[in-house]
């Protein structure tokens, strides 16, 4: 995750190895050799991720578990659309689309996300999955193969009263939380999806928080919050 106070980055702590074709919208945005931020794929052009990952001269990587896999299809990005009113500071708004240079084709461990827009469900308690390349403990090292692990999502009311005064901007409605003991996304992991567990639909994007698997919730930007500048913003780009 963009750790605050730790810069962004992401990480699973206490995951599983994933396989292949388990999660095959999942995209690994990399600089040189280095993951250092996770995404979604959208459609045969588009990536979903956070916009708060620092998103110039970038490849984006997809249909491998290892990201050393010589059979992993790659991208590099045309072009990227920030909100408008994302805040760095706040981490508000966190949210970034990008378009690849050339469209994918879809496979059986490439294809795109499913997306929750349900505005008036309410997912509280319900198992969550995210995954990533990212460390696996804090300030380790990042992991070369796709790891998953299981959170808890968490009501904004227990947020609120977890982050306190560790979130400057308050805790938003368009956030998501979610936790469990000892296990969480890590520095690396920013801009990977959080899905529900019971259909592997995509409810939000890996944005912020303290630490790597601490008492502190993780905070997730909710995509039925911006379902729709999603969809207007894949067409102006």
């Amino acid at each position: 995750m963009g750790r605050f106070k730790d810069g962004a980055g992401s990480r699973i702590v206490n995951g599983k190895i994933s396989t292949l074709g388990e999660y095959p919208f999942m995209v690994g945005i990399m600089r040189g050799r280095n993951v250092f931020c996770g995404g979604s794929l959208l459609d045969a052009n588009h990536v979903l991720t956070a916009a708060h990952c620092d998103l110039l001269q970038l490849t984006i990587v997809m249909g491998a578990v290892d990201i050393n896999d010589s059979k992993k299809v790659t991208r590099h990005v045309k072009s990227v659309i920030r909100h408008r009113q994302f805040d760095n500071r706040k981490l508000r708004n966190d949210i970034a689309l990008l378009t690849l240079d050339s469209p994918v084709e879809f496979t059986n461990v490439v294809s795109p996300v499913c997306l929750h827009d349900d505005v008036t469900k309410d997912y509280v308690g319900k198992d969550v999955i995210t995954a990533g390349w990212g460390r696996t403990y804090y300030k380790g090292p990042k992991s070369p193969v796709l790891q998953k692990v299981t959170l808890k999502l968490k009501s904004l009311d227990d947020c609120r009263r977890n982050l306190g005064v560790q979130s400057p901007g308050g805790v938003p409605d368009h956030y998501i939380c979610a936790w469990a003991p000892n296990r969480d996304s890590c520095a690396g992991d920013s801009g990977g999806p959080l899905m529900l567990a019971d259909d592997g639909c995509q409810i939000g994007i890996v944005s912020w928080g303290i630490g790597c698997a601490t008492n502190t919730y993780g905070v997730y930007t909710r995509i039925s919050s911006f379902r729709d500048w999603i969809e207007k913003n894949k067409v102006r780009s």
